[in-house]
């Protein structure tokens, strides 16, 4: 049940506890939001990549429900400013470069989960900012009770969305009933198609009538939660990487071996290091392999991935086309 969590750790180690600064055990698991609703959580994460020793996260939460991890858990963070940076197991940022309210919402549900799941795994309860130092905390909370810096979030920001501060501890408390996450279908190295139906990427680029009329090869696997897909592929057509939701994509028909033949009596050829019988069923000794042989005849099979079979001068045998070059 629940939500993928993508793994992209930007963050080395874990700075708290490897400068000494935190000592475990860890035991809260903080809410946060960005504060821009410009960056992408693709750019927060670039970001955070290059910015983090002044200050970082272990997840991200938005883009319609999409969670990444960006640093380890359990071992404290620089999330709120105070002592209970220390005290950090995880801490959860909401993106709030958030589209429109069906955004949000699905956002809100995977915060919730987090949140809940990250607490499973410090063992706190889901009493949102009690007086245990154990649990889940928002900033506001670390701020207000001298824990934090002077940040109030997520509280304006989940406000603004319709989510009061007490509807947030409530769903703290009562969680949501999540459908399961369908495994994505494709993996990469598949090659793929696209449907008849698709017309455009995920970001809304339409496909040119090269894409549409040849094959290409998964090279990344990404949550989506858009349109009727959850997983969205990085696909290689022709060197250029194209976003594909998983709805446009069906894997490509299996392609019938091509057969081997073409060679002319007369021809010199080598018999391969690889060929292990002969046409008509013989073992190979290894006395006939790596030599060169003149064809005295040809003739058309269909066997194994040959279409023709070659009769070798000096062995006298038939080879199938396949075991020679």
């Amino acid at each position: 049940m629940g939500y993928i969590i993508e793994r992209n750790i930007v963050v080395p180690g874990r700075p708290a506890l490897d400068n000494g600064l935190a000592v475990g055990p860890f035991g809260q698991t903080h809410l946060h939001s960005t504060a821009n609703e410009n960056a992408t959580m693709d750019g927060e994460v670039s970001y955070l990549s290059r910015n983090w020793p002044n200050g970082y996260y272990t997840h991200l939460v938005g883009g319609g429900g999409r969670i990444i991890q960006v640093a380890e858990t359990n071992g404290g963070a620089f999330d709120v400013g105070g002592d209970w940076n220390w005290e950090t197991y995880a801490a959860i940022e909401f993106s709030e470069n958030i589209k429109n309210q069906a955004d949000f919402n699905k956002s809100y549900r995977a915060y919730i989960w987090l949140a809940r799941k990250l607490a499973d795994e410090c063992g706190a309860n889901y009493d949102l900012d009690d007086n245990d130092l154990v649990g889940i905390k928002t900033h506001n909370f670390a701020s207000r009770t001298g824990h934090g810096s002077d940040h109030t979030d997520p509280i304006a920001f989940l406000a603004k969305w319709g989510i009061s501060y007490q509807q947030l501890k409530n769903d703290l408390i009562n969680g949501f009933d999540e459908a399961p996450v369908p495994a994505a279908k494709f993996k990469v190295g598949d090659q793929i198609v696209l449907t008849k139906e698709a017309y455009a990427t995920r970001w809304g680029t339409k496909f040119n009538n090269a894409v549409k009329t040849s094959w290409g090869t998964v090279r990344k696997v990404d949550r989506a939660a858009q349109s009727k897909s959850q997983y969205s592929y990085g696909i290689d057509f022709s060197g250029r990487i194209w976003n594909v939701l998983e709805q446009d994509l069906i894997k490509r028909p299996s392609q019938p071996a091509k057969k081997v033949g073409g060679f002319k009596v007369g021809q010199v050829v080598t018999l391969k290091s690889s060929a292990s019988h002969w046409q008509t069923g013989q073992p190979i000794k290894n006395f006939a392999k790596n030599k060169q042989y003149k064809i005295k005849s040809v003739k058309a099979v269909n066997q194994s991935n040959s279409n023709q079979a070659v009769l070798l001068e000096g062995v006298i045998s038939w080879a199938l086309a396949q075991d020679v070059k």
